[in-house]
């Protein structure tokens, strides 16, 4: 499994930028995912941020400078970037929504083995299966996933080993409302968690009423 986290994209961002054309005067982030990456890109170029849509509806905002020292540009290449492509079918969807400007480009973080002809540019190869951090849980992987309990699906309990004792009100409380963490959108394959079996029926109570689709 090939898995890029968060430092490591911020970091591929970064060194991708040194090569890319000169002339970006904005970058647009593909929703949801392609926003990481395309604002990232646009502090390290210090150029203006827009959205997709802006561009459909024929702005061109980067005329205007920003605070923080953001210059107006009149013209140059605005960078439509996605963290990453497979068949190249959400870029060229895109694509064809912005069919009527001449100044926009198309480019992914990752690819797969070939890189496909809607792109303009792209940083690195990366061959499937691969999973990222920042939609690890929204991954059909999940579903083959064996996830922790306490600080990960909820949050963690702060108190003592000696408070796990029956009888203890303060950790009987914390795993019947235990606030949502890490909420998968699949239903995953198992939870492996260091709970003792006798806190079970909480623990299922707290799966079935907050984390529905969660599976024993």
């Amino acid at each position: 499994m090939n898995f890029v986290g968060h430092a490591q994209l911020a970091e591929d961002v970064r060194v991708w930028s040194l090569d890319l054309p000169d002339d970006l005067v904005a970058v647009a982030g593909v929703p949801r995912s392609g926003i990481l990456p395309a604002t990232h890109l646009a502090l390290h170029r210090n150029i203006h941020l827009v959205t997709v849509e802006s561009l459909e509806r024929g702005e061109s905002p980067w005329r205007q400078s920003l605070r923080r020292g953001v210059p107006a540009r009149e013209s140059g290449i605005v960078l439509v970037v996605d963290d990453t492509m497979n068949s190249g079918g959400t870029l060229c969807d895109v694509r064809c929504r912005l069919r009527q400007r001449n100044d926009v480009r198309f480019a992914a973080v990752y690819y797969t083995e070939a890189m496909p002809d809607v792109a303009d540019f792209a940083f690195r190869k990366l061959s499937l299966p691969r999973c990222f951090e920042w939609n690890l849980f929204h991954s059909n992987y999940i579903e083959c996933a064996c996830v922790d309990m306490d600080g990960v699906l909820c949050d963690d309990w702060t108190g003592s080993e000696a408070d796990f004792g029956p009888g203890k009100a303060e950790y009987l409380q914390h795993i019947q409302t235990a606030r949502p963490r890490w909420l998968p959108t699949y239903p995953i394959m198992a939870i492996v968690s260091s709970r003792l079996e006798k806190y079970r029926p909480q623990t299922m109570d707290w799966c079935n009423d907050i984390a529905c689709g969660f599976e024993s």
